[in-house]
């Protein structure tokens, strides 16, 4: 737990009272502050009554500041009744506490979890000290107090981001950006000026690895080469580049140093399938080489990777059917990134929308065999796709949809059964993580394993 002593006899107000909000209490309630929260859950504020005294902020005693965790929206009308207090969050309070440790931030819109997790991965195996937290599960507050030459790993958030101040990241990753929470951030260039402050109070010997596959981060990039005061490391699986690093025609290239060397086949890496974790790769790659680890050891650890949970993991495999959880694909792009990796595709999508049209992914759609729509965008989806020539389904639930890809796959010799749903679980599940623990049992159960 992070320790946060010049909030010794301070009064916090702690609005949200999740993960991140309760292990926030832990931190200040270690130094005697005294706290007050609200969430607008009722089970949350009732978990939160053992650290805390529950309290609307319309009816709050005089505080000293306010907390807030990153999934409170700005339009919230507590900030009406605080906005005069000083705002804390989790990362600058870890950098407040800690401002002289070793930070690696990995931030985009889609694979920043499986780059997070990757990274820890090559630490691990190259013997780097080192810890990972932040929006991959640990709360940054819940980490242990960084030791001299320790690595502290951190998955950051547009969320998380869009309230840092004061952090410095001295290697820090930007993967990609589409558009992806705006119902938070409103318009695109706030969404983009949120992960950019990954790169903010950068300095001459820090790192900045951004792909260069989409239009806003070659925007970002751009303006970091104006800007200048950092290394500036870009990544492309499009293109060739002179200095970089890059992925062509399935290969790994460092264009780093001198020349440019092959390093590593993806096809060595069976858990990092698709072009998309190829980027994750060469980002990973990157930091690694500039955290100053040998090649050697990174290409090695890369290989070994089990991959992460949720994220196109391995579930199975009978008589030629390969099952595969990518439930955290909660939107199109990340489903694309899955379809684009497999052939003779048994694909089962939908639940609560953050887009209606599957327009844009009729580019896989001569790969699959069979859809198998659930959940509220069910219905949608499933005229949608059958307008489009696609063979579909209303399948309605999870279990459902399961059993009938299954058969249809055993049925055709083989093929792979994807759970990708392009669509947020809120419907039906608690969170992704529940709906792809329900695939994975309903799979096996119907194996028999």
């Amino acid at each position: 737990m992070i320790v946060l002593p010049r909030y010794a006899g301070k009064t916090i107000f702690i609005l949200g009272l999740g993960k991140t909000g309760l292990s926030a209490a832990q931190s200040f309630g270690a130094v005697g502050a005294t706290l007050f929260g609200w969430d607008d859950g009722a089970a949350a504020r009732e978990t939160a009554k053992d650290f805390l005294t529950v309290k609307p902020a319309d009816e709050l005693p005089p505080c000293d500041a306010i907390f807030v965790s990153p999934g409170i929206p700005e339009s919230h009308s507590a900030f009406f009744f605080t906005r005069d207090l000083p705002r804390l969050n989790d990362v600058d309070l870890l950098y407040e506490a800690h401002p002289n440790a070793h930070y690696i931030g990995i931030t985009g819109t889609n694979g920043k979890s499986t780059t997070t997790a990757l990274m820890d991965h090559v630490l691990t195996q190259a013997d780097v000290p080192h810890q990972m937290g932040g929006n991959i599960g640990v709360p940054v507050l819940s980490l242990n107090p960084p030791k001299v030459g320790e690595r502290v790993v951190l998955e950051l958030s547009s969320y998380q981001l869009d309230l840092v101040e004061q952090m410095r990241v001295s290697t820090a990753a930007m993967l990609n950006i589409t558009p992806d929470h705006l119902d938070r951030h409103g318009t695109m260039a706030r969404y983009v000026a949120a992960k950019q402050k990954i790169f903010a109070r950068q300095q001459s010997d820090d790192h900045a690895i951004i792909g260069l596959d989409d239009a806003f981060c070659q925007s970002v990039y751009q303006d970091l080469l104006i800007e200048g005061g950092r290394h500036l490391l870009p990544l492309s699986t499009e293109r060739s580049l002179d200095f970089g690093v890059f992925v062509k025609d399935g290969v790994l290239y460092d264009a780093l140093t001198s020349g440019i060397q092959a390093v590593l086949s993806m096809t060595e890496c069976p858990r990092l399938p698709g072009q998309h974790n190829a980027q994750n790769a060469a980002a990973v790659y990157a930091m690694a080489r500039a955290e100053g680890l040998e090649i050697s050891r990174i290409v090695s650890a890369l290989k070994t990777f089990p991959g992460l949970a949720h994220r196109q993991e391995w579930i199975a495999q009978e008589q030629g059917v390969v099952y595969i959880n990518d439930s955290k694909a909660t939107n199109k792009d990340a489903a694309a990134r899955a379809l684009s990796s497999y052939d003779h595709i048994f694909w089962i999508l939908g639940g609560k929308p953050k887009e209606d049209d599957l327009s844009s992914l009729a580019l896989y759609y001569p790969k699959i065999k069979g859809a198998y729509c659930i959940g509220e965008a069910g219905p949608s989806f499933h005229r949608q796709l059958t307008a489009a020539g696609v063979p579909a389904w209303h399948s309605k639930t999870l279990s459902q949809a399961v059993a009938d890809a299954r058969q249809a796959a055993l049925s055709a010799g083989g093929g792979v059964v994807l759970l990708s749903p392009a669509c947020a679980s809120f419907d039906q599940f608690d969170h992704y993580e529940h709906r792809g623990e329900v695939f994975r049992k309903t799979v096996l159960d119907l194996m028999g394993a």
